[in-house]
């Protein structure tokens, strides 16, 4: 009797987390002041994580059941002022003196596995693989709701009413997913771009679409030769 319990109780924990709606929010304005904000919910809103940058100001949040967790902040030793200084200004010549070794290098492992990557025998047929994998995941996220947003203005209002009205001519004709609302800004040169993306999946969504990518035959091979 204990078994089948400790075996339902597994069996429920597994279906909780592969089956379990997990809700996101994803909000950003882009072009003069640059924001965004993202939100993901679990178990309707029972754990809640959010991420936001406005500005100079970035701020990360976990809770669970509306309680906010607190970071527990670092246990530092301060040093004292002389030896500080001395410390700095001897890394301060260290970066001086390898700076630009470690960047030539680095530029150099990021150029060999660039070109590595591309001259694969099979790197067509991965990238058209790896493009079909990124549009399954796109349909398993199921957004409830995807806005763009922009407004555009140019230095001159006359060149500005001509541009919104070119869009508006043929914007019926581009096959855009979602559709993006242009708007005028005839005050001056300004730019401001607003995007919202809120939806829900399941963990179970998503991992069937990635052991689909992994299964594939020349990403299989590949996989077993990184390992």
């Amino acid at each position: 009797m204990t078994a089948l319990i400790i075996i339902a109780a597994v069996v429920a924990t597994f279906s909780l987390i592969l089956f379990a709606p997990i809700g996101y929010l994803a909000e950003g304005t882009f072009g003069d002041d640059p924001s965004y904000r993202i939100v993901v919910t679990w178990l309707v809103a029972l754990v809640r994580v959010e991420y936001a940058n406005v500005g100079d100001i970035k701020k990360t949040e976990f809770r669970v059941t509306g309680i906010k967790i607190k970071k527990r902040a670092p246990n530092a030793r301060q040093k004292p002022l002389s030896a500080t200084t001395d410390a700095n200004a001897g890394a301060q010549r260290k970066r001086r003196v390898g700076g630009a070794k470690k960047t030539r290098k680095t530029g150099e492992r990021k150029w060999n596995k660039l070109v590595a990557a591309l001259t694969y025998p099979d790197a067509k047929i991965i990238i058209g693989l790896s493009i079909r994998l990124i549009k399954k995941l796109f349909a398993s996220l199921k957004p409830d709701r995807f806005n763009v947003e922009g407004t555009i203005g140019l230095s001159d209002p006359a060149e500005t009413g001509a541009l919104i009205g070119a869009y508006e001519s043929i914007s019926g004709f581009i096959p855009l997913k979602p559709r993006l609302v242009l708007r005028g800004d005839f005050n001056g040169a300004s730019r401001r771009f607003e995007v919202s993306l809120r939806g829900r999946f399941s963990a179970a969504s998503v991992l069937g679409p990635v052991c689909w990518f992994c299964t594939r035959g020349p990403v299989f091979k590949l996989i077993r030769e990184k390992m």
